[in-house]
């Protein structure tokens, strides 16, 4: 489809060209386009181009795809004009060589375009599903390991580590135990090479920053630990990066470097046309995360938080193995993300916003909210999932501009009731969600209009709306948008 559309782009294009010069009788290359048509589709069936599995190739192997059926077709041309194997007319060679070179252009546009939106758009790549296991305990009986067994590990964890990880890790997991293992190194190999349910608590000093494969290692990781299993990891956070960079450096330098440091270590990696070429590099190594993605990530491979803590300005979280992992993807943060609301007569709908929150946020609210508590309406306090750009693009509506697409496709209207997650629809009253799914979500809510404070007042707040709302549906909805307008200039109401 999308190299039909370049053929007819490009031929529009062409037509145009020769139009202008007014010497051309359109009808004259109708021909040539059908054979440039027809070459061009044959060529790119032959070299395999057209695979089932094309959405899920890699940028770089798509490019050298088109390369090469761009190079047969247009070098084939380009061969019989010079070599009069067809017999071309003088415009003719232009128009065909043009018509090519277009298709060429605008294909290499066109996969740009769509790898761009699959990695902004958060698209994943889907892995082999997780097997299956039934309840298991750890297989030996604990003991106590030699004096100078304990010893050299305590010497290893304070080398890789340091002395106060050593003391806060003793208050979790009994390092002195046979069942507790000490990773020292980032082969995935080794970790597979362990035996299933030795070890009910393994304990790893290497800093996740250096590990590339995060999900695939807490992933093994949670295959090899019994039931309530206790994994430790350490990882240098983002903060604590930016902290040596402002103990290191005088104020101006430390601006320069924190903005090199921001563009490495965040932007580089999570573009897509530099992404693949940045990871063979480095290896993956000396990356950087939030406290949050690091939650996240152990929470999506089957994991629970236990405790947080920092020491030897190293962060340390201990888990407890829950269940199986989720079904592994190929996870994608990009900057715009879809999200499944309720829409109208209870359908699943998906609207864009802009993405404010870092990622793998979305597996750790329930754990935020126990941590933070929550506010009269039911948000967390001081959300550390959100970050810095992302309050700015809250504050001014940044993050709902994507919605103006949901608004073209009729999946919204300027006024009505927020579109809502499954899970916060369903703490709704019965009788407000069968009120709520009689219209459209809109843009701007009712809570704008009359400015409730708590949840409640936010439940009669929608279902004044509402009630007005399907007896006169023009007026009440030019009502609440000049009110609500008002109240964001004048009184400087924003979104909960």
């Amino acid at each position: 489809m999308t190299d039909f559309i370049a053929w007819l782009s490009a031929v529009i294009i062409v037509i145009s060209w020769r139009l202008i010069d007014d010497k051309v009788v359109v009808w004259d290359y109708v021909t040539m386009f059908s054979l440039v048509f027809i070459y061009w589709f044959t060529i790119s069936y032959i070299l395999k181009r057209y695979r089932k599995n094309n959405k899920d190739i890699d940028i770089l192997v798509n490019f050298i795809s088109l390369l090469e059926v761009s190079i047969v077709v247009f070098g084939t041309i380009y061969f019989a004009i010079v070599f009069d194997v067809i017999d071309f007319k003088l415009y003719s060679k232009y128009v065909a060589t043009t018509t090519v070179f277009l298709m060429i252009v605008l294909n290499c546009i066109n996969v740009f375009l769509y790898y761009g939106y699959r990695y902004a758009a958060s698209i994943d790549v889907s892995y082999p599903k997780i097997k299956k296991r039934e309840t298991v305990n750890v297989l030996k009986k604990s003991q106590q390991i030699s004096d100078l067994e304990l010893k050299n590990i305590q010497e290893t964890i304070v080398e890789h580590c340091g002395q106060s990880s050593f003391e806060m890790l003793s208050k979790f997991v009994d390092i002195s135990s046979s069942n507790t293992k000490i990773i020292a190194d980032i082969s995935l190999e080794n970790v597979k090479m362990m035996r299933n349910y030795r070890y009910d608590a393994i304990v790893n000093i290497v800093k996740m920053n250096e590990i590339r494969g995060i999900n695939r290692f807490f992933v093994k990781i949670n295959e090899k630990l019994p039931d309530d299993g206790i994994l430790c990891c350490c990882f240098t956070s983002i903060a604590q990066f930016n902290q040596k960079i402002r103990t290191k450096y005088p104020p101006i330098i430390r601006q320069i470097v924190e903005t090199f440091f921001f563009i490495q270590k965040r932007i580089l990696p999570k573009i897509f046309i530099t992404n693949r070429l940045w990871f063979d590099i480095t290896g993956g190594k000396k990356r950087v995360f939030s406290n949050v993605e690091i939650l996240g990530r152990l929470y999506y491979c089957g994991f629970e938080v236990i405790d947080e803590f920092t020491a030897d300005n190293i962060s340390w979280v201990i888990a407890r193995r829950t269940g199986l992992s989720q079904k592994q993807k190929n996870k994608r943060y990009g900057l715009i993300i879809k999200l499944p609301r309720v829409g109208k007569d209870g359908k699943t709908t998906f609207f864009y916003k802009m993405r404010t929150m870092f990622p793998y946020s979305e597996y750790i609210q329930k754990y935020i909210y126990e941590k933070s508590g929550t506010d009269e309406i039911g948000k967390a306090k001081d959300d550390i999932r959100i970050t810095a750009w992302g309050k700015i693009f809250r504050k001014f509506w940044l993050d709902e501009l994507p919605m103006i697409w949901n608004l073209l496709k009729g999946d919204l209207k300027i006024v009505g009731v927020r579109p809502l997650s499954k899970a916060f629809f369903n703490t709704y009253p019965p009788y407000l969600q069968k009120k709520r799914i009689k219209t459209k979500p809109g843009l701007i809510p009712p809570l704008y209009y009359d400015l409730p404070k708590t949840m409640e007042e936010i439940f009669i707040s929608e279902e004044c709306y509402i009630d007005k709302y399907l007896k006169s549906p023009i007026k009440t909805d030019l009502i609440y948008f000049f009110k609500a307008f008002y109240n964001i200039i004048f009184k400087k109401a924003r979104s909960h």
